[in-house]
């Protein structure tokens, strides 16, 4: 039964991000990971002319931050303001976060009783980039003269110019 759990259109996961992606962030400051929680359908199969009812459950989500840390939780998080997952960038650059959900299941089939499938399935949202940003306070002598902007972290970066 594992193997067909592995074989299931499990729903891929959709990271959020506020600000939203592709996010201008800054460091030393959080930022909020989150994703609408995926469907878990009940599905069935056909397994050697038999019905299998296979109901997956989602066991926890794996928030990867493109920094070299992560954070599992079960928690899906919530936009800001409601926030719950956040995770704050030390260094300016340039970091592609994604989520990873972890699936459990059970399963049942005509006169069989519903059962635990042994093993774990996981979908992986696509990456979203985040362009981390150190600013500096500036005070001005002339209101029309312009703040100096930051250096771009990359032909892509939409927060410096």
């Amino acid at each position: 039964m594992a193997e067909v759990f592995l074989t299931l259109p499990l729903a891929l996961p959709d990271i959020k991000t506020n600000p939203p992606a592709p996010a201008c962030t800054v460091v030393n400051i959080e930022n909020t990971f989150y994703l609408d929680p995926p469907s878990a359908e009940a599905q069935t199969v056909d397994i050697l002319g038999t019905p299998v009812t296979i109901y997956p459950a989602v066991e926890n989500y794996t928030f990867t931050y493109g920094d070299g840390t992560s954070h599992t939780t079960t928690d899906p998080g919530e936009p800001y303001p409601d926030t719950t997952n956040t995770h704050t960038y030390t260094q300016a650059g340039t970091y592609s976060a994604s989520v990873t959900v972890t699936w459990t299941g059970e399963w049942e089939a005509p006169g069989i009783p519903r059962g635990p499938i042994p093993g774990t399935a996981q979908t992986t949202s696509a990456p979203t980039t985040l362009y981390t940003h150190t600013y500096r306070t500036q005070l001005l002598d002339d209101p029309k003269s312009a703040p100096q902007r930051g250096t771009p972290l990359g032909p892509d970066d939409p927060c410096a110019g």
